[in-house]
């Protein structure tokens, strides 16, 4: 049987089509260093820093923290609600602690009288792109590259698991199905390569006795 040639129509251009390409290089070193993150939190506009927190110290995807609603935060806990309307990645459910820095930025964020959505504009819809904010935050923060949500999602994972999180917690806090898919996203600094590295010790509990000498 002949192969039948697949015919595209005469409109497509496919250096157009960026559909799968990620917009920001995800392995931005500068992103492993905690003081960054912390300065970016600081540049953010203030109706907008508590948005990056909750990036960066949960980990939400990009549509997750768009849709968070202030019902989904209770009893200490961040709770990833997969609602029909808005349903996770793997369509599942899942809850992480609120860390002390995060429940304080939300503590500070404002909130819109009548509005469900954690995260909205003034017309008190939620939000949809933050590009723009994020990018002039980045370079008052000293970070020359682009920065995007996707970006900082990394960077939790990556700092979780530098700050000793053991590796399958993190993978539920991500809402990731294989563990292999949270290590893809961990990009460990320099620093802290170097730090790892000094723990590493062989060291004997032989005791050798006064009067023994080798031969």
């Amino acid at each position: 049987m002949r192969p039948i040639p697949l015919r595209l129509p005469s409109w497509f251009n496919p250096l157009k089509w960026e559909i799968f390409k990620e917009p920001y290089p995800i392995e931005n070193g500068v992103l492993t260093i905690p003081d960054r993150i912390a300065r970016l939190i600081e540049e953010m506009p203030d109706h907008l820093s508590a948005l990056v927190a909750c990036v960066v110290y949960s980990g939400l995807r990009r549509e997750e923290l768009f849709h968070l609603r202030w019902e989904d935060l209770k009893a200490g806990e961040l709770n990833v609600v997969s609602r029909q309307d808005h349903p996770t990645k793997n369509r599942e459910s899942r809850r992480i602690p609120l860390c002390e820095p995060l429940s304080e930025a939300l503590s500070r964020h404002p909130r819109r009288l009548g509005c469900p959505y954690v995260f909205a504009n003034p017309e008190g819809k939620a939000y949809n792109d933050v590009r723009k904010s994020l990018d002039k935050a980045a370079l008052r923060a000293g970070i020359r590259d682009k920065v995007g949500l996707h970006q900082l999602r990394h960077a939790f994972c990556s700092h979780a698991l530098m700050s000793g999180i053991d590796a399958r917690t993190v993978q539920r806090w991500m809402g990731h199905k294989s563990l292999i898919t949270t290590m893809k996203y961990a990009h460990v600094s320099p620093d802290h390569e170097r730090a790892a590295i000094q723990r590493l010790r062989y060291e004997s509990r032989h005791q050798v006795g006064t009067g023994t000498d080798k031969q």
